[in-house]
């Protein structure tokens, strides 16, 4: 069985006024909220078992009536924090998928991802730089490292690039876990969680600084490259873009 956690309890400053009375995910766009076309793709890929990791505005999301995990500190804690709120979807024997709850994908990349055998699997836009282009001047300025060797094992992640031999795609927020991908996780968080990850500490972390944890210690992390499109919605830019527009078009059309 394969379950889906979304993590929905951010608020996004950036798309502020939009997120004033809102999480972040709860942003419409061409009539729905990102949340409703992320359910929806994920239920036509015959997926129901869906939880939400809710903080910032937390009741609005009471409407999906879907089970709903509290970071209750989501306001000075970070996504790796927010993940293990739900911490019991990590202890069972199911296959697990993590996904941010500010991007929509199309029913291929998850159906991509959800036939990825190893252990911790990545999804990578191998076509990124088009879709940066697309959304900010100087692409560098957000656009996170991302170095793979031939075997897709995944070398770098999330780090400032500083020219674009450091990024061979780009990481879409959405993670799958087997039952041994699970363990290395939560023994990973256990030995950190008062501590240090990636340089950071752990209440602060991002999930590719846990990432990027994990490949220090010699754990294999697998990227699942994809030329389907997704989209993110980060900031106001994103929100009224026409690009984002189109890409959302044809991932429903599909």
């Amino acid at each position: 069985m394969t379950r889906v956690v979304i993590l929905s309890a951010g608020q996004g400053t950036r798309l502020l006024p939009y997120t004033k009375n809102l999480p972040k995910c709860m942003v419409e766009i061409s009539g729905k909220t990102l949340l409703e076309h992320q359910i929806k793709i994920i239920k036509s890929c015959g997926i129901n078992s869906i939880s939400l990791i809710g903080g910032y505005k937390l009741e609005k999301l009471k409407k999906f009536k879907l089970p709903i995990y509290e970071n209750r500190k989501y306001s000075n804690t970070n996504m790796l924090y927010s993940l293990f709120c739900a911490r019991e979807l990590l202890e069972n024997e199911d296959d697990l998928i993590i996904s941010y709850g500010d991007i929509v994908y199309s029913k291929e990349i998850l159906q991509e991802i959800v036939s990825a055998k190893d252990p911790i699997n990545v999804v990578v836009d191998k076509n990124w730089q088009k879709y940066w282009e697309s959304r900010f001047e100087n692409i560098l300025e957000d656009a996170e490292t991302l170095i793979m060797n031939k075997q897709k094992e995944i070398l770098e992640i999330g780090a400032i690039a500083t020219n674009l031999s450091q990024i061979q795609g780009q990481y879409i927020g959405l993670i799958k876990l087997n039952y041994s991908g699970k363990e290395i996780f939560l023994k990973l968080f256990d030995k950190l969680s008062n501590g240090n990850v990636n340089g950071k500490d752990c209440n602060n972390a991002y999930m590719t600084d846990f990432l990027q944890e994990l490949i220090k210690r010699g754990k294999c992390v697998k990227a699942i490259l994809t030329s389907a499109k997704w989209i993110e919605i980060d900031g106001v830019n994103d929100l009224q873009s026409t690009v984002t527009l189109s890409r959302l078009r044809e991932i429903l059309s599909v």
